[in-house]
């Protein structure tokens, strides 16, 4: 009991002063466009927590980010028409990780139920380009065992060396059963900003990738 109510104390000073979440939020239902084809281009890269990163802030401000040590994620880019592009992450949510352990522990614990579910999911099905060059990117996500339909902003450059690929949108955690039983609810605001990236090199890179691709990660 005082480990929790040491867990209580510490997240509640975590979470004051904390700032409001500057992400887009999902569109939670939103019917997907047709997917178009794949191009004879396209370039398909496995991606590990060395190439890719999944994130939640949990509290909707800047004070903690849980990151994922265990996620795998596919990618299937077409530099030729990125609209045929697509993106699929799996995240073991055991793996949840903070700067601050005890976050991570009730994160698990009381909002993600690790135990009883313990993968999320993000599986795309169609993108459009807008006027801007940044894309809607609509897919499926499941947290919690709960799935919906949703669209989000993205952002894909391709260059000669390297395929980059962000998302970042905020959900309301309570549509996806993301909530606590316990005291810790009112602690943790109802937008939940993620955030999915990927960085690969790109299998057809010519040799002048090399040092560019290396001063880059340098």
């Amino acid at each position: 009991m005082s480990r929790l109510v040491t867990a209580y104390a510490t997240l509640a000073v975590a979470l004051v002063g904390a700032g409001c979440s500057s992400a887009v939020p999902a569109g939670i239902g939103v019917v997907a466009p047709p997917t178009i084809e794949a191009t004879p281009d396209a370039e398909r890269y496995v991606v590990g927590p060395d190439q890719a990163t999944v994130e939640a802030q949990v509290s909707a401000g800047a004070s903690y980010t849980l990151t994922f040590a265990r996620q795998t994620g596919t990618l299937v880019v077409s530099p030729g028409k990125p609209e045929a592009s697509t993106v699929d992450f799996l995240v073991q949510t055991e793996s949840a990780e903070s700067s601050l352990g005890v976050v991570a522990d009730i994160a698990k614990d009381q909002f993600l139920h690790s135990v009883q579910f313990p993968i999320a999911r993000f599986t795309s099905s169609s993108l459009r380009k807008r006027p801007d060059g940044t894309f809607d990117l609509y897919g499926e996500l499941e947290l919690c065992g709960t799935k919906k339909s949703l669209v989000v902003p993205a952002t894909i450059a391709i260059n000669a060396c390297r395929i980059e690929v962000k998302s970042e949108f905020a959900v309301d955690r309570h549509v996806f059963g993301a909530v606590s039983d316990g005291s810790f609810e009112g602690l943790v605001s109802d937008m939940v900003t993620l955030r999915i990236q990927a960085d690969v090199r790109r299998s057809s890179a010519p040799p002048s990738c090399k040092k560019k691709l290396e001063a880059d990660d340098g």
